[in-house]
């Protein structure tokens, strides 16, 4: 026992804080201990699993997971509502421990049982599944194991026709008895904000990554025609217009499991005046306005967009209301001056039939307005264009000219009328409001590398070998950009 106080009691702190001994009791005194269970609940560790990566590492309690689309239709992704982790069809999710495992049970979430699939593992047994089931248990020994989800739900309650899942908030493991599971810390990766954005030839001052793991993050871009990043330090050097994944990864160290972190990086055309994020439901940039009626039918979908709807309680409602824009300042700017969306448009039927899908049938009920500030009446500026057949695809707007507005203020707006026999639905995302500043009104920036190279590039961010005197392009030269006419 000397032995045991000598080894144990005077290990220092951080040995007992990082890492867990399991039958500790029958390791030092020679007992057989039994299995050990751990629970690892996906609330814990797998809320960065945002389904917009194919690919996800992450790890909980000694054990890590790796998991992987393959060739399945959806990324797998975390949901908050019902607190789990949601796999689909074709897609795998590697087990791997630090020591063996003879029992792993999946405690299906509620969405999970209704497209519960067949569900296949590398090693081992999967115990017999029938529909309703709770759980996905596996049995074997193995340090790791990968299941693969089968394509069709057929233990799921909403039948074998629909895609099949895997979907689970919570992990059971036993590991074999007398084994030990090493407990690292999270590394704890994140970036101040989840998107920046900015406009081509602005400065950019790229974001450091917040982290408690004692690794050094490398920094990568993923669209390197857009920003490039230096992988020591993550500072962005932004090269073209797009949109670009900015990642900071950690690798595993003797104390923390290996971890990434993420922003999403916009650069915009120069001429953007502005851009509204449609699907904000907490920070809305439009607000909805009654022309006339007490019906509301606006609203903001996180997956659609704006949204105008007056069919309510199983019967069309009359309407007249506008998604307005805040007051945009066009004091600065001139010709040309746009405006552009995308739409669905859908649902739009007198008793019940749909209504000719055509520009002149849809006028009545959809346009767009504006009104200069202190006005008081909306004045349409632009008329919608119907889609080739009613339905909830996407599709580019007509652009609307905004040159009249040129010097002014001015609100613009989607304006959406029905009436008690028709109450279309109409969704709008992707609005861009694209100005050009005065020539007296640009800043321009004096580089302050004279000994690198010069380059130039037109204002959508393509590179321009021979710039044309008069034309404004956007010149870089070193880690220095500036907007100037070329004489």
């Amino acid at each position: 026992m000397a032995w045991f106080y000598r080894k144990f009691l005077l290990t220092p702190k951080k040995f007992f804080m990082k890492k867990l001994l399991l039958s500790l009791a029958a390791v030092v005194l020679g007992f057989t201990a039994a299995n050990a269970q751990t629970t690892i609940t996906m609330s814990d560790i797998a809320t960065s699993v945002d389904g917009k990566s194919a690919d996800y590492t992450i790890s909980g309690s000694g054990f890590t997971f790796n998991i992987k689309k393959n060739k399945g239709a959806t990324n797998p992704t975390y949901n908050a509502t019902g607190k789990d982790l949601r796999t689909y069809a074709k897609a795998t999710i590697e087990v791997v421990s630090t020591t063996e495992m003879t029992d792993i049970v999946f405690n299906i979430s509620t969405q999970g049982k209704k497209r519960l699939a067949p569900i296949t593992a590398s090693v081992g047994t999967i115990a017999t599944q029938a529909a309703g089931d709770a759980t996905v248990t596996w049995t074997g020994s193995a340090t790791s194991v990968t299941f693969t989800v089968g394509e069709k739900a057929d233990y799921g309650s909403d039948g074998a026709t629909k895609a099949g899942q895997l979907d689970f908030t919570s992990v059971v493991i036993t590991v074999a008895g007398g084994g030990s599971v090493v407990v690292k810390e999270n590394a704890e990766m994140s970036f101040p904000k989840a998107t920046y954005t900015v406009k081509f030839g602005d400065a950019f001052n790229a974001p450091k990554v917040n982290k408690a793991t004692d690794a050094v993050p490398v920094y990568s871009s993923d669209k390197e025609a857009v920003a490039t990043v230096d992988p020591a330090t993550g500072d962005v050097t932004i090269v073209g217009v797009g949109t670009a994944i900015i990642t900071a990864t950690c690798a595993e160290t003797e104390d923390f499991y290996a971890g990434t972190a993420k922003y999403t990086l916009v650069v915009e055309d120069p001429n953007t005046f502005w851009a509204p994020n449609c699907k904000d439901k907490t920070n809305p940039e439009f607000t909805f306005v009654a022309v006339s009626g007490d019906f509301q039918p606006w609203s903001v979908d996180d997956r659609y967009g704006l949204k105008a709807s007056a069919f309510a309680n199983s019967a069309s409602n009359a309407s007249d209301a506008v998604a307005a824009s805040p007051v945009l300042d066009f004091t600065e700017y001139k010709a040309p001056m746009t405006l552009d969306y995308r739409q669905a448009l859908n649902q739009f039927k007198v008793n019940n039939v749909l209504i000719d899908c055509t520009d002149e049938a849809i006028a009545p009920y959809v346009s767009v307005v504006a009104k200069e500030d202190g006005a008081a009446e909306w004045t349409k500026i632009g008329d919608v264009n119907a889609p080739a057949k009613f339905g909830w695809s996407f599709y580019d707007g007509t652009t609307v000219d905004l040159s009249a507005f040129a010097g002014k203020k001015v609100q613009i707006g989607f304006r959406y009328v029905s009436t008690t026999e028709c109450a279309g639905t109409w969704e709008i995302d992707n609005v861009v409001v694209k100005a050009t500043k005065n020539a007296d009104a640009v800043e321009s920036i004096v580089a302050e590398d004279t000994n690198a190279p010069v380059e130039y590039y037109n204002l959508q961010g393509v590179r321009v070998a021979n710039p044309a005197a008069g034309n404004l392009y956007i010149v870089r030269q070193g880690n220095k950009v500036s907007k100037q006419i070329i004489k």
